[in-house]
């Protein structure tokens, strides 16, 4: 048995064409499913997409709460992302430390589902004495192959320039892929003050999805930081098809870039949230 169930969820039927044995872990779609009883080949049956699991894992493996985990089909055994090979997929969240234990429990495909999925609990450390741009430290990991054709991403943060020196500059980009991806909302740099802030609420709509997936979007930001907590100068930007390879991981983050590397010079992100609508 791959899984078992410890919290009951929702479950599907399903027809497989070859016959499935009770707590066989299965890709329908690129969403995770664990068979609670056998189905024999071409039957109808029914398979749970999410709860609460305990899935077998080698004693090596590790893993962090809430980190997400993913499943080796050759080995039948619960991975890191960084293990992930061709045919691997995302199972869902982990709900419980995992050290030596021969199981992981899995919140099965967590990131999957509507509503929050990210919220930084903490603001990140500080962008500092630089020219090298760079996300700020909270950021948002989206699997691979979690996207589908119809998502709606709505993404909104908020930063400060805690210090500032003379008159460099600071410019403050929202990232579709990290920073070799797209820069949906684009600032431009700025002479900014100390406590200055800096704002924007981006919405991205999944058009395709896969290798040569694409996606649009559209959004407001603090084109020039505002000062003592007050918006000013609300930028609307809009992106037109782009393309975005959802079969990789997604990374969505704020990155930042002063003009002169000087220790006087910080910024930091207070509130990175990510939404699927």
């Amino acid at each position: 048995m791959e899984a078992y169930l410890v919290q009951e969820g929702s479950t599907i039927d399903y027809t497989p064409t070859s016959a499935v044995e009770c707590g066989e872990i299965l890709d329908i779609g690129g969403k995770a499913a664990v068979a609670q009883s056998p189905i024999a080949a071409n039957a109808l049956g029914s398979v749970s997409v999410d709860g609460i699991f305990a899935v077998a894992c080698a004693t090596g493996v590790t893993f962090a709460l809430g980190e997400k985990v993913y499943w080796d089909i050759s080995g039948s055994t619960a991975i890191n992302f960084g293990s992930v090979d061709a045919g691997d997929f995302y199972l869902g969240l982990c709900t419980e430390t995992k050290t030596t234990a021969l199981i992981v429990y899995v919140d099965l495909n967590a990131s999957l589902r509507r509503g929050l999925q990210y919220v930084n609990v903490a603001a990140s450390s500080a962008h500092t004495n630089t020219t090298t741009e760079a996300l700020f430290d909270k950021t948002f990991t989206i699997p691979a192959n979690t996207l589908r054709a119809g998502d709606v991403l709505r993404v909104r943060y908020q930063g400060i320039a805690t210090a500032t020196n003379s008159t460099d500059t600071l410019t403050i980009k929202l990232y579709f892929g990290g920073l070799t991806g797209t820069a949906i909302l684009a600032g431009t740099a700025t002479d900014v003050e100390n406590n200055n802030i800096f704002a924007g609420d981006a919405t991205i709509v999944l058009r395709t999805v896969g290798s040569s997936g694409t996606f649009v979007a559209y959004g407001v930001h603090t084109d020039v930081p505002a000062a003592s907590g007050t918006a000013q100068n609300d930028i609307t930007e809009i992106t037109a098809s782009t393309a975005i390879d959802t079969t990789a991981a997604i990374v969505i983050g704020v990155g930042a870039d002063w003009s002169v590397a000087n220790a006087s010079d910080s910024a930091r992100l207070d509130i990175l949230t990510v939404e699927k609508l």
